[in-house]
């Protein structure tokens, strides 16, 4: 296939050289079987041009090699009856090496089968990393160019309409654009004589040759790329025919045959586990989503009914007046009135609220708070903003510079935590 074959590249190091190596291989054994080709065109000279095939096409080289070879057996036996003996030993020469380079073209190319369905596996694994449909949809048409495929068509099934989504075509971005942009203006229900509509509904590959001559296919798309044949599989996730997948080679390059048809359907069945194992994990994030939802209104509202507890609690338990007023460090805090503005804030503080204001002042987090406390985050959090709504405080840090200030010896009045002997 030449520039056309791209073996995968594989990460263990005997697989990697095969892959490497499998395009080489059969471009030696079609120039080799060319070679021989030339040297029996000579000797048979029946006016046949034997060699005259694609570069890259080691199918129809071993068609040139069996005629060949067929030809030389009909003029061998003619020679043994005549007794031409040089001619004899010519034809047996063609006869051997047109049997050796076909021998060395059916290696090739089960070398090339061999590296594909590796390459299978690898295109596969490629696609675990999407991490949503479209992106799938984005990277499937890359990931089967791993397959030895040059031009390749993703679509999707949307309410039973063949609607195309993405495409690749080595070395022409502009005609994978150009595919894409024909197959969105033309959508086709999956229904009637389309042999898509066969193959999705009986769900398996399909080979379809010389589609410019037939009815049955996608007239505009196939006028784009003009080609001479082409492969396509269903893609199934969860039981229902989600998308297709169409791909071809260049006849330059060999075309496709009935190999690429079931290479396609591995990798399309492949392609629909991975749309379910994307939905899987979509749905699973949602549930997550879902769960974490609950959990923040339950926590919410256990929050909140502890909340009302502790109020309660400390109304009940409440002096009728706290205050910072003055007193001495060996003293026990007393009720005193207010003795400044401040110190009436502070007084509106629930004993509670006061120990997480010091917690504050302390440097400690919410969550630090919560466990010395044995409360939820939720609950301190609340705590929190109750203690900035009633200090007038701006935030965390405002509220703490204010409780630090009252705590400090201003201009002789000694000031002291209200709820800390």
């Amino acid at each position: 296939m030449g520039s056309g074959v791209h073996a995968p590249v594989l990460d263990d190091g005997s697989d990697s050289d095969m892959a490497s190596s499998e395009p080489v291989a059969v471009e030696d054994g079609v120039q080799r079987a060319r070679e021989i080709l030339r040297t029996a065109e000579r000797i048979l000279d029946d006016g046949v041009t034997y060699s005259d095939f694609a570069n890259g096409d080691p199918k129809a080289a071993d068609a040139a090699l069996g005629a060949a070879q067929r030809a030389a057996s009909e003029c061998m036996s003619l020679a043994v009856q005549s007794s031409k003996d040089s001619s004899v030993r010519q034809l047996a020469e063609v006869l051997l090496q047109s049997g050796l380079a076909r021998v060395t073209l059916m290696e090739a190319t089960l070398a090339r089968r061999t590296a594909r369905m590796f390459g299978v596996e690898q295109a596969l694994c490629h696609l675990r990393g999407a991490s949503s449909l479209s992106a799938l949809e984005e990277r499937a048409p890359v990931e089967a160019h791993r397959l030895g495929f040059t031009r390749i068509l993703f679509s999707r099934i949307d309410k039973g309409v063949w609607i195309a989504r993405t495409a690749y075509t080595e070395g022409e971005e502009q005609l994978a654009r150009t595919l894409v942009q024909v197959g969105i203006a033309n959508p086709r229900p999956l229904t009637g004589a389309l042999v898509e509509s066969e193959m999705a509904r009986r769900r398996v590959p399909i080979l379809v040759r010389n589609p410019q001559s037939s009815s049955r296919v996608h007239a505009e798309m196939v006028a784009v790329v003009g080609t001479k044949g082409y492969v396509a599989a269903p893609v199934v996730s969860w039981g229902k025919v989600v998308g297709l997948l169409h791909a071809d080679r260049q006849a330059e390059l060999g075309g496709v045959d009935e190999f690429d048809r079931d290479l396609i359907g591995m990798f399309a069945a492949g392609v629909g586990v991975a749309f379910e194992r994307n939905a899987l994990f979509r749905r699973l994030r949602f549930m997550r989503s879902m769960f974490n939802e609950h959990v923040c209104a339950v926590n919410d509202l256990v929050d909140d009914i502890a909340e009302d507890v502790m109020e309660i609690g400390d109304g009940s338990e409440k002096p009728p007046n706290r205050s910072l007023g003055a007193h001495s460090s060996g003293q026990n805090f007393r009720e005193t009135p207010a003795a400044y503005p401040e110190d009436a804030l502070f007084a509106s503080l629930t004993p509670r609220e006061c120990e997480v204001l010091r917690s504050l002042a302390s440097g400690k987090t919410n969550a630090q708070i919560a466990s010395s406390l044995f409360v939820t985050e939720g609950t301190v959090k609340s705590h929190v903003k109750h203690i900035l709504r009633k200090l007038g405080a701006a935030n965390r840090t405002d509220a703490v510079a204010r409780y630090h200030a009252l705590t400090k010896s201003s201009g002789g009045h000694q000031t002291k935590d209200p709820f800390r002997s």
